[in-house]
């Protein structure tokens, strides 16, 4: 009798045991399908740790220019005459680094421009722009850069002049491109007969331009 108890007690207990298993599972699942209640207190992420919702960063246009536009202000010294008229060696200069990111590049700017032949940025003055008609014209004394009918001068008045050996690339240039195309300039030093400018390495495009000269007095 009594091993018959032990049997059935045993049974029970197991039995018992089998019941709780399946009602905590119910309840289990039951608790994880529920819908998460949005009036219930929620963890939050710390500052660090918040993302926002890309979409709302998202729109049909692009932003304006100018909300990306970071001018920094550099101080520099001018090295060698080319510019010689209108800024001379050895005087100080601001650079407004990034200034073309978010405004318009003008004629007579005085510009800083990388050039990928030279260590160091080069100085220059913004001659033409976009838009303008130009061509190259063979007079006595060698050949004059036409800028929309009228002739390039200096500073000084002097006309731009360059040599028959050194127009080549100017010259493949205004047959290519007879009109200055968007974002492209021609800039040129303060010499008449050029320099390591325009007459160089011909037409340059905007992103090369570092930046926009303040020439302090």
């Amino acid at each position: 009798m009594k091993l018959r108890n032990i049997v059935l007690l045993s049974l029970f207990l197991i039995l018992l045991l089998a019941t709780a298993v399946l009602v905590y599972g119910f309840i289990t699942v039951e608790h994880l399908n529920k819908p998460l209640d949005k009036n219930a207190p929620q963890i939050t992420a710390s500052s660090s740790d918040i993302i926002t919702n890309p979409t709302e960063n998202i729109t049909s246009t692009p932003p304006s220019p100018s909300a990306n536009c970071k001018i920094q202000e550099i101080s520099d010294t001018v090295s060698g005459g080319s510019m010689s008229g209108i800024v001379e060696d050895g005087q100080k200069i601001t650079v407004l680094k990034n200034y073309y990111s978010c405004n318009e590049v003008k004629r007579n700017d005085v510009v800083i421009y990388n050039y990928a032949g030279n260590p160091d940025p080069l100085i220059k003055i913004v001659r033409a722009i976009p838009g303008d008609k130009w061509t190259i014209k063979l007079d006595s004394q060698g050949y004059e850069i036409i800028v929309n009918g009228n002739p390039l001068k200096t500073s000084r008045g002097e006309i731009y002049q360059i040599p028959t050996g050194r127009i080549q690339i100017l010259k493949l240039y205004s047959v290519s491109y007879p009109i200055i195309p968007a974002n492209t300039y021609l800039i040129l030093g303060n010499l008449s007969e050029g320099s390591i400018d325009s007459v160089r390495f011909g037409l340059i495009g905007k992103s090369d331009i570092v930046g926009k000269v303040i020439i302090n007095k």
